[in-house]
């Protein structure tokens, strides 16, 4: 059994200094604000994956990591090999660090506002007050500045949502009036940092999921894949349901080193985006989206694999009741020979579906040892279905 440093007050959130029994081992998280890790931080990671855990890194829809299998004797070392990298700030001081934003921040011509000196208010602010080491993990924040991959429709505890460059609009599940307030932008960290307070010593964060934020304006749908392939002064790709070995996360910081900017920015769609002057379309970054490629990573907006969400299933959770990431990969690779093009489909081995809360075109929830509902767009379209019946299912967008 692993023990944390100190005991937290929530047994369902993992973090580093408090790694989480699973069936392949311990699991731990490591929590970067906005998505944002130095390369060094990022090889750092991929250290510890390799010397305390079985070398599986997990990129979050948080826009965090996940370490897999880490050994049970190695949760102290994992966690002062992170903290002295400064990939980590230990114990509750990394509940502080839940702040979710866009990956494109100040390289997306289209976003409303770049948010990252925001988002660095934010955590400054909140890394001040340490009556806030009572959070529960689940309580977060999201900071969405709009554009073509913009967070609307995102839930939290708070969501901040650009108006303008300088006003934003915040919605919180307590601390605030029920319909928000409209702040300029040196009054959100404010904000945040008083719809935080109110959720302490509550087990859910007080509600986040009453933080249904307005979408940004111009802004109609959810995004369903993040972003891919090369843009204006960026990159992108995703590990294969955002799972990445150490070997390709290394890979990955080498390249943003070399490349980039020297920071890998982590997507809530489970991809990594590298930035830099250097990456804007031209050659540059063709060969940075190639290495990528080779690497491991999709690179393809059009695969059908990058829309695709699995948990960890009956391998890596004891809740599991399929093998979820085989069973979506399947899906994956029966839409890729029909040539289909990326459907948003999560496939859930119980029915927790803790890898996407939110409603996808087709989800896959496994309610008994090897079966599953599918669901369509919210409506019940089986149940007690076999994997190979769903897995049909669902690469045919759930049409029986």
């Amino acid at each position: 059994m692993f023990a944390s440093f100190e005991a937290m007050h929530d047994e369902t959130c993992p973090s580093v200094a408090h790694v989480l029994d699973r069936i392949d081992g311990g699991l731990a998280r490591v929590r970067f604000p906005g998505g944002r890790v130095p390369a060094a931080q990022l090889r750092a990671v991929a250290d510890a994956a390799s010397r305390f855990g079985n070398g599986t890194i997990e990129i979050t829809n948080r826009a965090n990591l996940q370490l897999r299998g880490v050994r049970p004797e190695a949760g102290a070392d994992l966690a002062a090999a992170l903290m002295a990298a400064g990939a980590s700030h230990g114990r509750e001081g990394d509940l502080r660090r839940n702040v979710v934003s866009g990956p494109l921040a100040g390289l997306d011509p289209t976003e409303i506002a770049d948010t990252r000196p925001l988002v660095a208010a934010i955590v400054a602010r909140l890394a001040g007050d340490p009556s806030l080491d009572a959070l529960s993990p689940k309580a977060g924040v999201v900071v969405d500045g709009g554009g073509r991959w913009h967070l609307g429709g995102r839930r939290d505890d708070v969501v901040v949502t650009a108006l303008t460059a300088e006003r934003f609009a915040i919605r919180a599940g307590a601390g605030l009036p029920a319909g928000g307030v409209t702040v300029a932008a040196g009054r959100v960290p404010g904000a945040v940092h008083q719809a935080l307070l109110a959720t302490v010593g509550t087990r859910d964060g007080g509600g986040r999921r009453l933080a249904d934020a307005p979408l940004p304006p111009g802004s109609h749908e959810a995004v369903t894949v993040g972003p891919l392939g090369t843009g204006p002064a960026w990159v992108g790709g995703m590990p294969p349901l955002g799972r990445m070995s150490a070997a390709t996360a290394e890979a990955v910081a080498r390249i943003a080193e070399r490349w980039g900017d020297g920071e890998v920015r982590l997507t809530p769609w489970r991809g990594v985006v590298l930035g830099g002057a250097g990456l804007d379309g031209s050659g540059g970054a063709r060969e940075v989206a190639g290495e990528l490629g080779r690497a491991g990573l999709l690179v393809d907006p059009s695969d059908p694999l990058t829309a695709l969400v699995a948990c960890a299933g009956s391998h890596g959770c004891t809740s599991g009741l399929t093998d979820a990431p085989a069973d979506a990969l399947a899906v994956a690779f029966a839409r890729r020979a029909e040539g289909a093009p990326p459907l948003q489909i999560h496939v859930s081995g119980c029915p927790k579906r803790c890898a996407q809360q939110a409603p996808a075109a087709v989800t896959l929830a496994a309610t008994a040892a090897g079966a599953y509902e599918v669901w369509r767009a919210g409506t019940l379209v089986g149940s007690g279905v076999a994997p190979g019946d769903a897995v049909a299912m669902a690469a045919g967008g759930a049409q029986r």
